[in-house]
């Protein structure tokens, strides 16, 4: 099942409510950095959200905590408070799709209600069905170029 925002640009945004199928979830088959995904995802506070934003934050934080292919999970604000990016990483795109299915079902409805989207840079290679979740976000996809994780 796929939940339906409109965000502040009109932009209909599509966002996983269920986990896929693992099948759909393998790799493209491009070689990936350890075989990770990653993204940062920009976003634009809505005026007077920024606290009900941060209530939301520390849920989605505890909840993402919880699963187990979830590598990193990093949000950062601006200095006044209109800005926020959110930098995640996981195992695989089966992850990522663990991750969306959750948000979609528990956070995506708040989440839409409090920020606008204004980039996704997806690093890695995600499989089809990542890609079709992250779609609507407007994704750019970036694949490995060179360089080294620890």
């Amino acid at each position: 099942m796929v939940a339906h925002h409109v965000n502040s640009k009109g932009r209909e945004l599509s966002i996983f409510n269920k986990t896929t199928d693992p099948e759909s979830a393998q790799s493209t088959g491009k070689p990936a950095a350890n075989g990770t995904i990653s993204w940062n995802l920009s976003l634009a506070v809505k005026p007077g959200q920024l606290e009900t934003f941060r209530t939301l934050m520390m849920e989605m934080v505890a909840h993402t905590k919880k699963e187990s292919g979830t590598v990193a999970y990093e949000w950062f604000v601006s200095d006044d408070g209109k800005a926020v990016d959110i930098y995640e990483r996981y195992d695989d795109s089966a992850a990522a799709l663990v991750h969306l299915g959750g948000f979609g079902e528990q956070f995506a409805e708040r989440f839409m209600g409090a920020v606008d989207p204004t980039g996704l840079s997806v690093y890695g290679n995600p499989s089809t069905a990542l890609r079709d979740g992250l779609e609507a976000f407007g994704a750019q996809y970036l694949a490995p170029f060179g360089g080294f994780a620890r």
